[in-house]
This record gives C-alpha cells, sequence and structure tokens, in this order.
C-alpha cells in the first residue's frame, strides 16, 4: 500500500484561513504539486534519518508491505568496538529498560554467560524474569541448533509438560515429563538414552499408581521393563525394586523396610520370589543365623522338615528329614536326637573318598 499526501491549492483568496472569500485564483499551481510529488516520493520510498527518530502515541505503530521477499525491521551497529552492540530495547512506566534484545559486535570479548562476540542475547533484567511462551494447545517452544531441533518443551496434558534434548536427529538424547499437580496420574520422567533403550529416572507424584501417601524417586534401568524407587512410599519408607508385567501393570518384586524390621530387604510378597538360580549362583553366602525351609542340594537330595513328609497314616514326629532324589525318605533325626536310618554300613572307609576343601567343593560345583 502506497502512501501519499491530501493535496490542494495556493490561492489569492481575499478572505483569512478561518473565513476564505472564495473568490481567490489558484497561484504557483506547477510548484505546490512539484512540492508533492516529492513528498509522496520520500514517504512512498526508502526514508534515511541523519540523528535520532522519537515517536509519540498509544497504539499500533505498523510496518506494512505484501510480496514474497523478506520484511523486516532491521537495527544494525555498524561499530566493530569491543564495546558495541546494537539492540531492540523494551520498557515499561517505571523502568526505561525492563528487556533487551542484543547482538554483539564481531570484536566484543566473552565476558559472563552472555556477552560475546557476534552473539544474540535475550535479556530480562526485572525479578519476573523472561517468558517463552507457545500459546496454542498443541504449540511447542523448540530450540533450534545447526537446522537440527535439539530441545523442546510442549504440554501433554492440563496437568503436565514434556522436555526433550537431543545430541541430533535420532541419536542419544533425553526427556522430562513433569507433572505440575500433586495429584497428577502421570509422573515425571527423566529418560536418556538411544531410541529403544533407555535408563530414566521417574520422580513421582503422590497419587501415581493409586498410592495416596507416596512422594518418590525412580531409575529406570530397563526398556520400560524395570525400576527402582526410592523416598516415602507405601509400606516402603527406603528403596523398592519393581517390573511392568505384560499387562502392563505395575509389580512390586522387593523392598527395604526401614520401619519394623531395621532396613531389612524382603521380597514384597511371601514364598514367590527367589534369590538366584540354577546359572545365576551366589558364589558363597554368609550369615549369623540361617532360618530356611528345605535345603535342596545339586545331586537331588534334600534335607526338609518332618511336615513335609506325606505319611500313609499318624503323623511324623518332630525333626529332620534327608530325601533321596527320587522323593523316599532315607533317614531322619528326630527332635530327642534319634537317627532313623534303614541300613547302617561300616564301610566309609573303604569309600573311594579323600579330603576335599570347601574351595575345591566350589571347583567341583562349576
Amino acid at each position: 500500500m502506497s502512501t501519499t499526501i491530501t493535496r490542494s491549492h495556493w490561492t489569492d483568496d481575499t478572505g483569512t484561513p478561518a473565513s476564505p472569500a472564495g473568490n481567490g485564483t489558484v497561484i504557483n499551481e506547477a510548484r505546490l504539486q512539484e512540492i508533492y510529488n516529492n513528498i509522496d516520493a520520500l514517504v512512498g520510498a526508502t526514508i534515511s534519518f541523519g540523528g535520532l527518530v522519537h515517536t509519540e502515541g498509544t497504539g499500533t505503530h505498523q510496518w506494512v508491505g505484501s510480496g514474497n521477499g523478506r520484511h523486516s525491521l532491521h537495527v544494525k551497529n555498524s561499530s566493530g568496538g569491543t564495546s558495541a552492540f546494537s539492540s531492540f530495547a523494551l520498557g515499561n512506566d517505571s523502568v526505561d529498560l525492563v528487556a533487551d534484545v542484543l547482538v554483539y559486535s564481531s570484536t566484543v570479548p566473552t565476558t559472563g554467560a552472555v556477552q560475546a562476540a557476534s552473539r544474540l542475547a535475550i535479556i530480562g533484567n526485572q525479578p519476573n524474569g523472561v517468558v517463552v511462551a507457545a500459546t496454542n494447545a498443541s504449540g511447542k517452544v523448540r530450540l533450534v541448533s545447526n537446522n537440527i531441533e535439539i530441545a523442546s518443551a510442549h504440554q501433554i496434558s492440563t496437568e503436565c509438560m514434556a522436555f526433550s534434548v537431543s545430541e541430533s536427529a535420532n541419536t542419544m538424547g533425553a526427556s522430562v515429563n513433569v507433572c505440575m499437580n500433586a495429584s497428577a496420574s502421570a509422573p515425571a520422567i527423566l529418560q536418556s538414552g538411544e531410541p529403544g533403550l533407555s535408563a530414566s529416572l521417574v520422580v513421582v507424584g503422590c497419587n501415581y499408581h493409586g498410592s495416596t501417601t507416596s512422594a518418590s524417586a525412580r531409575m529406570n534401568t530397563g526398556i520400560g521393563a524395570s525400576w527402582f524407587r526410592m523416598g516415602d512410599v507405601t509400606n516402603v519408607t527406603a528403596l523398592e525394586f519393581l517390573a511392568c508385567t505384560a499387562a502392563n501393570v505395575v509389580t512390586s518384586v522387593f523392598f527395604v523396610d526401614s520401619t519394623a524390621n531395621g532396613y531389612s530387604f524382603l521380597p514384597t510378597t511371601d514364598n514367590v520370589r527367589k534369590l538366584g538360580d540354577a546359572t545365576h549362583r551366589w558364589s558363597d553366602v554368609y550369615a549369623t543365623t540361617l532360618h530356611t525351609g528345605d535345603v535342596e542340594m545339586q545331586n537331588g537330595f534334600s534335607w526338609t522338615e518332618h511336615d513335609k513328609i506325606e505319611v500313609k497314616r499318624g503323623a511324623m514326629p518332630r525333626g529332620v528329614a534327608l530325601v533321596n532324589p527320587e522323593g523316599r525318605l532315607v533317614a531322619f533325626i528326630d527332635e530327642f536326637g534319634g537317627l532313623h536310618v534303614k541300613q547302617v554300613h561300616n564301610d566309609l572307609d573303604g569309600m573311594p573318598w579323600r579330603i576335599t576343601t570347601a574351595e575345591r567343593r566350589r571347583e567341583l560345583a562349576a
């Protein structure tokens, strides 16, 4: 849209400007129109000022253009001095400089965390700081470096925000979900790793997975399969190990109880979890007191309790039993010290044994 001046004419009217008589004739018309043309050319093209420009007035000051090319407001400091910069400054009714968008010259020395050569800086110097906002419900706030999105933030629900950071496209990165409402059902998650493989720290709100008293931090150590949490959680005040079932249900596996049992390491469910297996064994177990049920040995023999032996009639006396791999009772020691066996052979010295240390037995077991 071009801008032109409203044109009038010079006359030799005998009246006054306030009350023209309307009897004058046009004078110097060509010269007047030349002046008007020069003014139109000035305001319809590039305007150059040799000094400062000051404008006043409340409202919207517009720079409107149309076309496929660039339409911009260009602020430049052509000096290359070590303290030179160009800026777009904003103030309010009480402070002349509340915020500054500035570019330092190419020779400015690096000072602090803001100033550096040819750096763009957005500075808010008042207590309420700077806000970068994407007000659309699906809008993201993105940071891009070298044409690659390295960080972004967006709202994932009315209570939760998601933040993500990546080294480059489709490689290492991290993400954070932050739920501002303590009753939110979703956790706050700090996750890092390659696509499909992650190690995560999960900071959980007060109502996650149905717990109304939990406030914990969780570390995910697999591909969404298991993790542990620390903090004041229902029935757990120190440390808990959890897993996700195939139906995506969270299951507590082990925990450290810091209340009634004095920091004891316990399975969450009685008589369900194992400590090691046939191919994942502990080399040695040290204990002051060992409380156990059956003792099953690798050769199939087992020591068990009297009430675990099936009987034909009556009941077994109190004691411990030795059972062979076929489940037959081969020896029994009753509560009075009596030894019950089927046969006694006095030929131990004739058997092909020799002295075998604990270390050698461990080697043979391997």
